[in-house]
C-alpha cells in the first residue's frame, strides 16, 4: 500500500491590505510541485485574491483571509492550521511597507509554532538585502520561528546570514524568468523591428517592467540624451506601464523625453502584453535595468534580457549588498543615477560588442525548464523532503 502524501499549505499573502492571489511565482511552483506527485498542496489566500484555475488545476485554493493586518494574525494562522498541514509554506516576499504592518508574519509564524510545533515551517523570502540597514532586524522573529527559510538570490542569503541565522538553515532556490524567449536570428530581428518602428541602423536600449521612480527611468533618459549627443544612434524602447503606486512617474519621464529634444528616439509601449515583449526584446541591442536600490538575480526582467540574448547593463548601490552572480553573468553594472556611468557603459558596449557565442552561453545557463525544475529541487529539501 502506498505511503499517504504529506499535506503542503502555501500562505500567499504578505502585503497587508493589497491584494495577494496566485502570483506568477506561485502558479510557476504549483504547476511543478502538482507534476512531482511527492505531495498534497492547498493554498490559502486572500478573499479578494485574482486566481488562474488552470494555474492551479490538481491543487485546493481557499480564499478565506479577509485582512493581513497584524491584529488578525490569530485568524490567519487558524485559517492555515484549518488544512492540517505538515508542512506550512508562507510567501512573504517583501519588507517595503512600513511599521507594524511588516511584522504579521512574524506573529503569524510564530502562532503556528506555538499551536503545532510538529509543523515543517518555511519562508520564501526577498528584499532583505534592500531594505534600509537600520530595519533589517524587523524580521528577525520569523527566520527564527521556521524551519528552513528560501533565498532567490546571494544577497539576500548573506543580509539574512548576518542577522546571525544559521547558514544551513537558508536555501537559495535560483530562479529563471517567467518568460520563454530565447535570442533571434537577423531576419526576426529586422521583423521585430519593423513592428516596433525602430531603424534597421538604430542601436536599441530596452527597458522591461513597470515604469517607478525605483528604476530610475528618468536616468536612463538622461544617458539617451548625452549619447545622442555623441553621436550614436540611438533608440530607446520603454515596455511598461505606470505602476499603481505611483501613477504620475511615467507622465513626468514621458514630460522629460519631449524636454530633452527626444521625440523619435524613444518608444513607450505602456503595458505590454507578451508578444509586445518578445518583439521589443528581439529588436534590441542592450538590455537596460537600473534599480535605484542595485540589481540582483531575482530581478526576472534582468534574466529575460540575459535569456534573450542580449548584454546588461544594471545597478550597483553600495549603501546595500551586491549580488556577486550578476557580473558572473556578464552584466555591467553602474551607478543607477550617473547619467555619464550610464552613458559610458552603453558606448563601451556599441564600439566593443560582446560576442554572440558569449551571449548564447549566458542565456543556456537560464534555460527556464531546467532552472525552475532546480528551484522546485531545493523547495523539496527546505520542506525536509530530500
Amino acid at each position: 500500500m502506498a505511503s499517504q502524501r504529506l499535506k503542503l499549505t502555501i500562505l500567499t499573502g504578505s502585503y497587508p491590505n493589497v491584494p495577494c492571489g496566485i502570483s506568477p511565482y506561485v502558479a510557476q511552483i504549483l504547476r511543478r510541485l502538482i507534476r512531482r506527485e511527492q505531495l498534497d498542496i492547498t493554498v490559502v489566500t486572500g478573499t479578494d485574491s485574482t486566481i488562474d484555475r488552470n494555474a492551479v488545476a490538481g491543487c485546493r485554493v481557499v480564499a478565506d483571509i479577509k485582512s493581513w493586518a497584524v491584529r488578525h494574525f490569530q485568524e490567519i494562522a487558524a485559517a492555515v492550521l484549518q488544512q492540517q498541514p505538515d508542512i506550512v509554506f508562507i510567501q512573504n516576499p517583501t519588507v517595503n511597507y512600513p511599521g507594524f504592518k511588516a511584522r504579521v508574519m512574524n506573529r503569524v509564524a510564530a502562532a503556528l509554532k506555538h499551536r503545532e510545533p510538529d509543523i515543517r515551517l518555511c519562508v520564501f523570502q526577498h528584499d532583505i538585502a534592500v531594505s534600509h540597514p537600520l530595519t533589517r532586524w524587523r524580521y528577525d522573529g520569523l527566520f527564527r520561528a521556521v524551519d528552513a527559510i528560501v533565498v532567490s538570490n546571494q544577497r539576500d542569503w548573506q543580509a539574512i546570514r548576518d542577522r546571525g541565522i544559521a547558514d544551513d538553515k537558508i536555501i537559495k532556490a535560483p530562479f529563471s524568468s517567467y518568460f520563454q524567449i530565447q535570442g533571434c536570428d537577423p531576419g526576426q530581428k529586422q521583423a521585430a523591428r519593423r513592428r516596433m518602428s525602430i531603424p534597421p541602423e538604430a542601436v536599441c536600449l530596452v527597458y522591461f517592467g513597470y515604469v517607478v521612480p525605483g528604476r530610475c527611468i528618468d536616468q536612463l533618459l538622461q544617458a539617451t540624451r548625452l549619447l545622442i549627443d555623441r553621436g550614436y544612434p540611438v533608440h530607446t524602447l520603454i515596455l511598461g506601464g505606470p505602476h499603481p503606486g505611483s501613477p504620475d512617474y511615467f507622465d513626468q519621464c514621458r514630460a522629460l523625453g519631449n524636454r530633452l529634444g527626444l521625440d523619435g528616439h524613444l518608444i513607450w509601449t505602456g503595458f505590454a502584453d507578451d508578444q509586445q515583449v518578445i518583439d521589443g526584446l528581439n529588436a534590441a541591442d542592450i538590455f537596460v535595468s537600473l534599480p535605484e536600490r542595485g540589481a540582483d538575480m531575482r530581478n526576472t526582467s534582468i534574466l529575460t534580457g540575459i535569456l534573450a540574448g542580449l548584454p546588461v547593463i544594471t545597478s550597483r548601490n553600495d549603501r546595500y549588498y551586491r549580488d556577486p552572480d550578476l557580473e558572473a553573468f556578464g552584466c555591467i553594472t553602474v551607478s543607477p543615477r550617473q547619467p555619464r556611468q550610464i552613458t559610458q557603459a552603453v558606448a563601451a558596449l556599441i564600439e566593443t560588442p560582446v560576442r554572440p557565442k558569449e551571449l548564447t552561453q549566458r542565456a543556456t545557463r537560464l534555460e527556464p525548464d531546467r532552472v525552475w525544475e532546480a528551484h522546485i529541487d531545493m523547495l523539496l529539501r527546505a520542506f525536509g523532503l530530500s
